[in-house]
C-alpha cells in the first residue's frame, strides 16, 4: 500500500515530525514545534466539532462530549500502524532533515465538503525565524505515512529560492479524523498535556512512529 500520511514524536528535537507522500511519490518531510502543536489542537478541536455538527448555542461540555464520542466512531474506521523510518531522507522534496512548520490553515471546502489541512514551512535557504502559528505562510509537505482511505496529497507549490512553500492534505470525513486520532495519539508520547477532544492524561510508552493505513 502506497503511503499517505505519518507522524512520530522526536525526543531529541522535542518535535512532532509529520511524513508526507504525494500522488507523484514525491516525499516532505516536516517538524511541528510545541507552539505550532497547540495551536493544531485547538484547530483539531474545532473541526471534530464542527465535523459532528454540534449547535453553536450548545454548553461549551456538551459541545465536548458530542464532538469526543462523533470523533470515536469515526476513528475507529482507520487503522493506524507503525512504520520504520531512517533518521535522514535525503531523496525528500524538504531535504535531509524535516523543514521547519511555521503556520498551519485547516477547513472545509464548500465545492466538495471535503477537508483541507495545509501545512507551511520555510525551505532551508530561508531565514530560520518561525512565524505565529496560524499565520498564512505556505508550505506543502510530503513524506512516508500509510495511505489513509478518502485522503490525497496536494503537489508541493514551488517557492522562490529561501522562500515558503506548502503542501496540503485533501481529507475525506473518515480520513480527517484519522488523522485527528493520529495526532492526538502521537501527542501522549510527548508529555506536553495539550487539550484535545479527551487525550490520554498518561504519555504513551512506545515512540515508534505511527502512521495511517
Amino acid at each position: 500500500m502506497s503511503r499517505a500520511f505519518g507522524l512520530r514524536y522526536d525526543p531529541v528535537e522535542d518535535r512532532l515530525e509529520a511524513e508526507v507522500e504525494a500522488p507523484d511519490e514525491a516525499r516532505y518531510r516536516l517538524h511541528l514545534t510545541r507552539r505550532v502543536c497547540a495551536h493544531l489542537a485547538e484547530r483539531f478541536d474545532q473541526l471534530a466539532q464542527a465535523s459532528a455538527q454540534v449547535p453553536e448555542s450548545a454548553d461549551p461540555s456538551v459541545r465536548k462530549a458530542i464532538a469526543s464520542s462523533h470523533h470515536d466512531a469515526f476513528a475507529a474506521q482507520v487503522t493506524l500502524g507503525r512504520t520504520e523510518r531512517a533518521a535522514h531522507d535525503p531523496q525528500a522534496r524538504t531535504g535531509a532533515h524535516p523543514a521547519l512548520v511555521t503556520g498551519i490553515r485547516c477547513g472545509r471546502r464548500r465545492t466538495d465538503q471535503k477537508w483541507v489541512l495545509e501545512f507551511h514551512y520555510r525551505t532551508r535557504s530561508a531565514p530560520a525565524s518561525v512565524a505565529t502559528p496560524g499565520a498564512a505562510a505556505a508550505s506543502e509537505v510530503a513524506v512516508p505515512g500509510a495511505a489513509v482511505p478518502g485522503s490525497a496529497a496536494a503537489p508541493a507549490e514551488p517557492a522562490a529560492a529561501g522562500g515558503r512553500e506548502s503542501v496540503a492534505l485533501v481529507l475525506s470525513q473518515t480520513a480527517l479524523h484519522g488523522v485527528i486520532e493520529l495526532f492526538r495519539k502521537t501527542l501522549g508520547q510527548t508529555g506536553w498535556n495539550p487539550a484535545l477532544l479527551h487525550a490520554p492524561s498518561a504519555p504513551i510508552a512506545a515512540a515508534a512512529p505511527r502512521s495511517m493505513h
